[in-house]
Parts: structure tokens; sequence; C-alpha cells
């Protein structure tokens, strides 16, 4: 099997797991779909994943994200946790971190980087069906990145 067919296996194994064992008695599972931009401005990247609670304020939120490079590709799985600090009713920030893969290539070069990810964000609205949210997430590895990312949660 290939490096890249390995690891988009990989990710949908961890993404389908923690759905699995994600608790129905704290949280629905919810969609989580973003738009990231990395600090140094050179690269967009599209993701999707699955939100779920694990105990009261306690979350997973695994997700893929595919990063838009010239001639390759660059893929990010993300196995995060965080815990919610509610500031409204239907607002809340958040802080977490969990382990990160990145995986690039470029023309016949192919590299997979293993890091901590660190993440901090806040939602509105999440009375409703539709909510959205911004996030701030730094990847420790090797190579060290910064994200900026919106999205939504459904």
């Amino acid at each position: 099997m290939s490096g890249s067919k390995l690891f988009l296996t990989t990710c949908a194994a961890i993404v389908l797991i923690a759905a699995a064992h994600t608790s129905q008695s704290y949280a629905q599972v919810r969609g989580d779909v973003r738009v990231g931009f990395f600090t140094n401005g050179s690269n967009v990247s599209l993701g999707a994943g699955i939100i779920g609670g694990i105990a009261p304020n306690l979350y997973l939120n695994p997700m893929i994200e595919y990063v838009f490079v010239s001639e390759g590709t660059s893929l990010f799985l993300s196995g995060d946790g965080h815990y919610d600090f509610p500031i409204r009713n239907d607002a809340h920030v958040w802080l977490g971190g969990g382990l990160g893969v990145q995986y690039v290539k470029v023309n016949s070069f192919s590299d997979t980087n293993v890091g901590l990810n660190l993440l901090t964000g806040a939602a509105l609205g999440m009375r409703e069906s539709v909510y959205p949210y911004i996030q701030l997430k730094g990847f420790l590895s090797k190579t060290t990145t910064a994200q900026l990312a919106i999205g939504l949660r459904f």
C-alpha cells in the first residue's frame, strides 16, 4: 500500500473509532467544517471532522484537512481534545491539544511528521443548529506551523 493510501486509511479509521466511542450522554456528535489560513500566509486548507462530548465540557474533535500547496499534496490529521469554558448561555471559549500528523508530497519527495497540536478557540450561537467558530492552532513537530481557522459546526 502506498504511503498516501495508508495515511488516508489511517485517518478514516481514527475518525470512525473516535465517533464510535463518543459518549451520547454528554453531547450529540456534530459535524465540523473549516477553512484555515496559515500564519505565514502561504497556504489555505479545507477541513472536515466531527466533535463529540466525552464528559461535561470535555470534547474530542478529530479532523482531516487538505492543504493547498503548489505542485503537491499536503494533509493534516488531528486527534484533538479540548475543554470548554462557558462565557454565556450560547457562547464558549476552549483550550486543548492533541496529536497531529502532517503528510506532504511534492513531486517525488514525501514526508510524514507527527507532532503536538495546541489550540484555543471561541464559538457563538451554540443554541442554533449551525453555529460559527474561530480557532488558532499550533502544530509543534520538526516543522512548526500555526493556523487560524474559521468554521461551522452542525
